[in-house]
């Protein structure tokens, strides 16, 4: 099968309709026919790292439009069988090697998600990319790969070398998300770093049911709840007026779980709001202004899709949403919040509220079995902290940092998760989580 990509080499965009079970050699040799240089002169570069020789493209990931940055190296006397072996792991999304590849394919693969907000208007796989801080050229090689959040999220915590043929010298890392979809193109996406792969298949806080894609609150207890009751959970909490605010993060939700702290386990990034749809998330915005109004003896104009802020100077029961004041130009009751009339309400405000708003209720018992426990899923390790090398059955300790481990006595390079040899599929999958 073959699929077209793009290489970037010295300033030129190279067009090539690559066979997938080429080696990562053959598409430098095929790469010759455009810029004449010898295979043994290239170096491939995806996602801030070199890309081994011996790596057939079809356990790269690479799909139609996939950009590669190609670099030449002359004057290298290296032997071809020692070339390209010192290349940094990047412990992200980058290619793989054939043997891991069908170790993913047994299991659910972990990915990163993203709030695409172009065509796809949706939530999505996405994809981590490195790129030069000051030129913003891909062709950049990582020092080292991230450990964290804090390293993707913050600019410039990690450094490499930037390898832009107009001789941009930048020395720190930019890293962004893109939306897997093809059809997404450069379109802006905010990544949701509380979802996960439901990989240790984890019941759902709510519904109790085991679903792809679940979110993962910060709280002691790690509560899990999957996205269609997370997004139930900001609309009843919406309707309900209960969002909490915080002093460092602003109007927000906690986890709904009933453990020690899950009252205090703040969401930090309102985007994961999104996940109620953007209507819902438009509504959450102007929740903090709304909230003044209503504090300061005001009220909300109860019209479709309207909402307006109304500061009243008197008793009177007819209140008017003027248009010429931002509002509808509805005339409702201030009693009932119904279309002005005479005489009695037909309903008390506070009956309708309790009609139309539905109660977020969390079963203890499902909520002990709703919690991300990676060490209760190993069931190869020998504790918490300690697995064995698969290579020599070496007792290996890991006190952190990635899941790239290398044994001190056979030097047999594994992933700490899956038992086998490292490969690149694991720095994508696994990256610096847990799971």
């Amino acid at each position: 099968m073959d699929v077209p990509i793009i290489v970037r080499f010295e300033g030129r965009a190279i067009h090539v309709r690559a066979n997938l079970d080429w080696s990562i050699y053959q598409l430098k040799q095929h790469i010759y026919l455009h810029c004449f240089e010898k295979a043994e002169n290239l170096k491939i570069i995806f996602c801030g790292s070199e890309i081994k020789d011996s790596v057939i493209l079809k356990n790269c990931y690479f799909t139609q439009g996939t950009v590669v940055h190609v670099i030449v190296v002359r004057n290298n006397n290296t032997p071809p069988e020692q070339q390209n072996q010192n290349v940094v792991a990047t412990h992200f999304i980058a290619p793989t090697t054939e043997g891991t590849i069908k170790a993913q394919t047994e299991q659910k693969r972990s990915r990163f998600y993203v709030y695409c907000k172009g065509d796809c208007n949706g939530l999505k796989p996405g994809k981590l990319r490195v790129r030069c801080k000051d030129c913003k050229d891909q062709a950049f090689e990582l020092d080292k790969g991230p450990e964290s959040w804090d390293d993707v999220m913050m600019t410039g915590k990690i450094s490499g070398h930037c390898r832009n043929h107009a001789g941009c010298h930048g020395l720190l890392a930019e890293f962004y998300f893109k939306c897997e979809s093809r059809h997404a193109g450069n379109t802006l996406v905010t990544p949701l770093t509380l979802l996960r792969t439901n990989t240790l298949d984890v019941p759902c806080l709510a519904c109790t049911d085991v679903c792809e894609i679940v979110l993962v609150f910060p709280c002691e207890e790690t509560h899990v709840i999957c996205v269609e009751c997370f997004a139930r959970y900001v609309d009843t909490n919406l309707n309900r007026r209960q969002f909490i605010l915080s002093e460092r993060i602003g109007y927000t939700l906690a986890c709904p779980g009933l453990g020690d702290g899950c009252e205090e386990s703040y969401i930090q990034d309102i985007h994961h709001f999104l996940l109620a749809g953007k209507n819902q998330y438009e509504r959450f915005k102007n929740f903090a202004t709304e909230e003044f109004v209503l504090q300061n003896g005001g009220i909300l104009c109860p019209g479709e899709n309207c909402g307006n802020g109304l500061m009243l100077d008197d008793d009177s029961r007819r209140i008017v949403c003027y248009r010429g004041r931002g509002g509808c130009g509805l005339v409702f009751c201030r009693q009932c919040r119904n279309q002005y009339h005479d005489g009695e309400c037909r309903a008390n405000i506070q009956e309708r509220a309790q009609a139309t708003n539905e109660s977020y209720q969390i079963d203890r018992n499902q909520a002990q079995q709703a919690r991300w426990l990676e060490e209760a899923h190993t069931s190869a390790a020998i504790d918490r902290f300690t697995k064995r090398c698969p290579g020599c059955s070496t007792p290996t300790e890991k006190s952190g940092g990635c899941n790239h481990m290398t044994c001190t006595r056979c030097r047999y390079e594994w992933c700490w998760l899956c038992l086998i040899k490292w490969g690149r599929n694991c720095e994508s999958d696994h990256w610096f989580r847990a799971r």
